[in-house]
């Protein structure tokens, strides 16, 4: 095995030198290990004689001997189904547009169209039937779901048999008891009943059932109720890690509420530069364009490969150092690019136009005053207050979200209204609000004395996107990234913490690069 746990917990590797030659155990089944190392021999842990359990992942019996089934709460190993943990095709439970709302999804995936030229899918679910031609599957597709068992069917002809059978598969797997799906970037893809739990990792269980963990689990699995989806229940809870967890009943305890086995956690993949444009429900990494090379970060020693297309066979990687990788000629185009380590799914990539984003449309009046609601009102406060005050918008569907979110708001069709002496106060979400000037400011409509237009719209596009920061990262969020836009170095990019990662990232760049060019 390439690694192993010290006295303190903490994973160390084989390859690198001064480890202690005592208090070693084994990730997996917590057994003493000893390094082993040569000039013919890889450097690897490995168990002391007869010191080896036989349901341990690391266990590599000698020729001939049978290895024995482990139970429920062994670390033990498990039929793999490579195919079945796919990011390419299965089940997704993620978030979608604002909020912590959370939507079931299957995933279909992309088909190179010179293999696959006829042929149609049909996929019957709960929310209706969908079709889709062979042409119409050039690029992935996100179907939405509606709980319920069965969950739906698929069937297909021509070329797309093959591709039907397999989402019909998927769409099997969903059952009425425990469904748990990975909390994390890598997109929250449905577990199957064949595949262990990671220790270290973070889910979420979407059952029909009330779950009622026993009090001292609870904040041992630090588990949260979310709201419902339709009539089912989820959950969130984060496994401990192996040495966490190794201690008593706890494991056995652990395995038995969720009817799995769990195993340690394997190899990961991060990827560290470009940061995409954003992150797909699916935990697809979207970019507007191919990057001429991609760096990543693993935490283990292993082997990467990138398939996908055809051309995946061009890509090249490079093992910079043992944490390192760095990817080049990635074939990323509307066809999925995955990335794995040892075998693994990590990472799918795909190239889509994404560009600057800003709703606009949406304009309040006052008086003889017009202004976008992403900019300050051209009057104060008091002004605001003493006249009639209107808000209109470009579609009738935006006008009844923001009619909903200021119900004392009177509304008609485009435009939402109050009169006079009534406080105005309006919160459109990402579409701006209602910000009062404690002095009068230029109009956007004509260019005053001194003042360039460029500014005030670039000013309105920053104005936007500091409002969606502090919505999702609160002030404090919101003041690194205003030292960010002040002052872009490395130390203020690093005080940005999660930011980096998150989809608003590209517009933080947006907004930064258009105050230079003003």
């Amino acid at each position: 095995m390439d690694w192993a746990r010290d006295h303190l917990g903490n994973d160390v590797p084989a390859w690198r030198g001064g480890i202690p030659a005592y208090g070693l155990v084994c990730p997996s089944c917590g057994e003493p290990v000893r390094r082993r190392a040569g000039p013919e021999r890889r450097p690897h842990f490995a168990h002391f004689s007869h010191r080896a359990k036989p349901e341990c992942e690391n266990y590599f019996p000698s020729p001939g001997h049978q290895a024995g089934k482990g139970s429920a709460a062994d670390f033990g190993t498990h039929e793999e189904r490579p195919d079945r943990s796919s990011l390419n095709c299965g089940l997704f439970l993620g978030a979608t547009g604002e909020g912590n709302t959370l939507k079931l999804w299957l995933r279909v995936p992309s088909v190179e169209p010179s293999l696959v030229r006829t042929g149609r899918l049909h996929i019957q679910s709960g929310l209706g039937l969908r079709a889709y031609e062979a042409s119409a599957l050039s690029s992935a597709r996100l179907v939405p779901l509606r709980p319920q068992v069965p969950l739906g069917s698929c069937t297909g002809s021509g070329n797309l048999l093959p591709l039907a059978a397999r989402v019909a598969t998927e769409l099997a797997a969903f059952e009425r008891g425990q469904n748990l799906f990975y909390a994390d970037e890598r997109g929250g893809r449905l577990v199957f009943p064949s595949e262990p739990l990671e220790w270290g990792s973070r889910y979420r269980l979407l059952t029909s059932t009330e779950v009622d963990p026993p009090p001292h689990l609870l904040s041992l699995l630090d588990w949260r109720m979310r709201p419902m989806l339709a009539e089912w229940h989820v959950y969130e809870l984060s496994l401990p890690t192996a040495f966490n967890a190794s201690r008593g009943e706890v494991p056995a305890q652990i395995a038995e509420l969720l009817a799995r086995k769990i195993r340690s956690a394997r190899p990961r993949l991060f990827i560290v530069d470009p940061a995409p444009h954003h992150i797909d429900i699916d935990g697809t990494y979207v970019y507007p364009v191919a990057p001429t090379e991609v760096l990543m970060r693993r935490n283990a020693r292993k082997r990467v490969e990138v398939t996908g297309s055809p051309e995946a066979a061009r890509c090249v990687v490079s093992e910079l150092s043992d944490e390192w990788v760095r990817l080049d000629q990635v074939p990323m185009g509307s066809a999925d690019c995955i990335v794995s380590i040892d075998g693994h799914e990590q990472v799918v990539l795909r190239v889509e136009p994404c560009g600057l984003f800003r709703p606009r449309g949406v304009v309040a009046h006052c008086g003889e005053h017009s202004w976008d609601l992403t900019l300050e009102a051209p009057v104060d406060g008091v002004e605001l207050r003493r006249q009639d005050v209107s808000v209109e918008c470009h579609s009738e569907r935006v006008a009844a979200h923001i009619a909903r979110l200021n119900p004392y708001w009177s509304h008609d069709r485009l435009t939402l209204s109050l009169p006079a002496d009534a406080e105005k106060v309006l919160r459109a979400g990402s579409f701006g609000q209602l910000r009062a000037a404690d002095d009068p400011a230029p109009s956007v409509d004509k260019e005053p004395t001194g003042v360039n237009v460029g500014d005030i719209r670039n000013s309105a596009t920053k104005i936007w996107i500091e409002g969606l920061v502090a919505a999702g990262f609160g002030q404090e969020g919101l003041d690194r990234v205003r030292k960010y836009l002040a002052d872009p170095d490395r130390r203020n990019v690093r005080h940005l913490g999660t930011l980096v990662s998150s989809p608003l990232m590209p517009y933080i760049r947006a907004a930064h690069d258009r105050e230079r060019e003003v």
